[in-house]
This record gives C-alpha cells, structure tokens and sequence, in this order.
C-alpha cells in the first residue's frame, strides 16, 4: 500500500508535466494558426491532446486519494486522516542483489516462521504417537525410600531401607489404545506432509520473488533509458515543428511515446520495490521496518527518477 501510493504520487507529477507540455504546445499551435502557419486540424488535435491530458491526471488524482485511503487503513487509522509521507523512495538510485537464489532458499527453510511452527507441529504430533505407543506396553515401576527411626529404645536411631518393583500389564480396553495410536498417526502423517507442501512453496516463493526482482531491476534501467530517449526524440520533434519543417502529428506522437515512458518507469520503480519486499518476506527475513538483511549494490545502469 506504501509504494502503491508513492507511486501514484510520482505518476501524478508526471501527469502534471505532460498537461503543462500539452498546454504549451496548444497556445503555440494556435498563436502559428493566428499567423498563418499552422491548420484549424492542428489546433484541435493539440485541443484534444490537452483534454487528455487534463483527463489522465484528474483520473490519476482520484488514483492518489484511493491509495493514500487504503494505505491509512493498512495502518489501522480512518481513511480519512490527515497524513503525509516520504515519497522519495522511487527517487533513490536502484540496487542490484548480490545474494544467489540458493543461499536465500536455505535462509528461508531456517527463518521463515510459517515453517518452523509446521516443524513444530510435526514434533508434537510424533510426541503424542510415542506416549499413545508407550500406553499399550507393559510398564515397569521401580519405588524406593529411606528413613531413619528414633524411639526411647534406640536411642541412636536406625535406618529402614524398602524398595519395591511392580509391573504394570494393560489388558483389554475395547481397542481405545490402539485407534487412540492410530489417530495419532494420522494427525502427524498429515501435519509431515503439510510441512512438506509448505516448505515447497517456501522455495517456489523464494524463487519466483528472487527472478521477479532481477527482472525489475533490469526493467527499472530499460525504463530510465526509455525516458531519455523519448525525452531527446520529444524534443526533436518539437523543433521541427517550430521551425516548419515537421508535421503536428510527429509532435502529438512523441509526446504521446515521452508520457508513456513516463508512466513506465514509475511503474517499474514501484515493481522494484514491491519484489524487493516480497523477496525479503519470502526468505523469512522482513523485519518490523520494512527491512532487510538482503545484500545490495548500487545498479550503476539506473539513474533517478526524472
């Protein structure tokens, strides 16, 4: 819900640049239409360009209120509470994980809580097989005190010593022992394969989150070299057609390409951040604070958000 919001919050901003370029671009088409160099086509296309923006970012502010209400619920608090957080998450630099997916798959088969209590299920059920086995075997009882008697007549005192041996036989209970022995086996042959089916999708988790991850990360420098490039060909088009050598359609295109990037690369910083938790989680090692002992490098191939 955190990064749900942050991110909306980014995608507004980016939403916000795109209108203000549409608005620009609009007053200039209409002041090259005033004199003579531009169609009444490319002041309504440029028109109609604007209301979409104007669209996207009214559609993404609503987006914002929605996440920022579902994140104070996550918190235990109104929906409606005034708050604010720090959204500059998406704008630090994106790691790369050094851990191998093997080595987090063995720290989750230690640390994932979830299994240790499936672990610890399938002892007590094997302790209470052994106490039901033991019940229906003859018991041996060995007692012994030892005492010290003082009386007029022994003025010193005597010691007594006695021990005694018994020997207990169950008979005949109507079977109750023996399917009392066999329920229990069957609670911990189901608890054992519980466990079992748990610590597969332990390493499945594991290793989905750790792939996912990797894929984000690569999609999180694609994403920054999208923008760059969108940026640069947005610019281009935009000279051209201020110097009456390109058309308004290839203006409205490369805006169009520059606010998509946009949209995408605060999308793939948010998945990064996503798997990074779930990573974190599947390997049993999320912390209370959203951390973890997970091990990173800075991606030297990803820049900030722009």
């Amino acid at each position: 819900a955190y990064f749900q919001y942050v991110a909306n919050r980014a995608l507004l901003d980016a939403r916000r640049t795109s209108l203000r370029e549409a608005q620009e671009n609009l007053s200039a088409t209409q002041e090259r239409r005033r004199v003579g160099l531009a169609t009444i086509a490319d002041e309504l296309q440029a028109r109609t360009a604007a209301s979409q923006a104007q669209l996207a970012q009214e559609t993404t502010e609503g987006d914002v209120l929605t996440t920022r209400g579902a994140l104070a619920f996550a918190l235990g608090l109104p929906a409606n509470v005034p708050y604010d957080i720090d959204s500059t998450s998406l704008n630090v630099p994106v790691s790369a994980l050094v851990d191998s997916v093997d080595g987090l798959i063995d720290a989750a088969t230690r640390e994932r809580p979830d299994l240790a209590a499936a672990r610890a299920e399938v002892a007590a059920a094997s302790g209470r097989v052994s106490q039901a086995r033991s019940n229906r075997l003859p018991a041996l009882t060995l007692n012994a005190t030892g005492g010290r008697t003082y009386a007029t007549s022994i003025p010193d005192g005597a010691n007594s010593y006695t021990v005694s041996v018994g020997l207990s036989i169950p008979l005949f209970s109507g079977f109750i022992r023996e399917y009392n022995q066999k329920a229990f086996e069957a609670d911990r042959d189901a608890a054992s394969a519980r466990a079992d089916a748990l610590g597969s999708q332990v390493v499945y988790e594991v290793f989905s989150a750790y792939y996912a991850l990797q894929t984000a990360t690569r999609s999180v420098r694609t994403a920054d070299d999208l923008v760059a490039s969108a940026r640069e060909s947005n610019e281009v088009a935009l000279g051209r057609y201020r110097a009456g050598v390109g058309t308004f359609l290839d203006l409205l295109s490369a805006q169009s390409a520059l606010a998509d990037a946009r949209a995408q690369q605060v999308q793939a910083r948010l998945n990064w951040n996503v798997f990074l938790a779930q990573l974190a989680r599947a390997a049993g090692i999320l912390d209370t604070r959203g951390g973890s002992s997970l091990r990173l490098v800075p991606d030297t191939g990803a820049t900030p958000r722009q």
